[in-house]
């Protein structure tokens, strides 16, 4: 499927979950995270999953596979699930800094805890892949709301 199809369908899931479901606006943006948060992760664990068939060794294709999450995810979070509206280049400079500050800490947890889990404990590649997924978009959460909440000209 071609990125602008995935991107598109990416875009009328949120749309149709902001419009069709009536709820506080904390519990909307929370239920936009976490799809947001399946679907990047899920797109990880693709082009992870991608790269391995390729023959990329899982280390270098780990890494690929994060740094294409990180931008996917910014422009998801931003646009859909914080609605953040920057009137300058200023605010949008701090924006993404500060989120991918955030992405760093948890793209160093994701990189490195599947080495560990795969060459000291042994665990299965994929396995590990999917089960670090799930600390990193409870992280990845947490220091989303407050780069995205913290910024003066976003909607509430």
């Amino acid at each position: 499927m071609p990125m602008k199809v995935r991107y598109s369908l990416v875009v009328r899931i949120l749309s149709m979950l902001e419009s069709e479901i009536i709820l506080t606006s904390q519990k909307k943006r929370f239920i936009a995270y976490l799809l947001a948060g399946v679907i990047t992760a899920a797109f990880n664990v693709a082009s992870f999953n991608l790269f391995l068939l390729l023959s990329v060794d899982y280390r270098i294709a780990n890494l690929f596979a994060m740094l294409l999450t990180k931008l996917l995810a910014f422009v998801v979070h931003k646009k859909f699930t914080f609605k953040s509206k920057t009137k300058n280049i200023k605010n949008l400079s701090k924006e993404f800094a500060g989120f991918f500050i955030g992405r760093i800490f948890t793209g160093l947890l994701d990189y490195f805890g599947l080495i560990v889990l795969v060459e000291i404990f042994s665990l299965p590649q994929k396995g590990s892949k999917y089960g670090l997924q799930v600390i990193v978009i409870i992280l990845n959460y947490i220091f989303a709301r407050l780069v995205f909440t913290n910024t003066p000209t976003t909607k509430r």
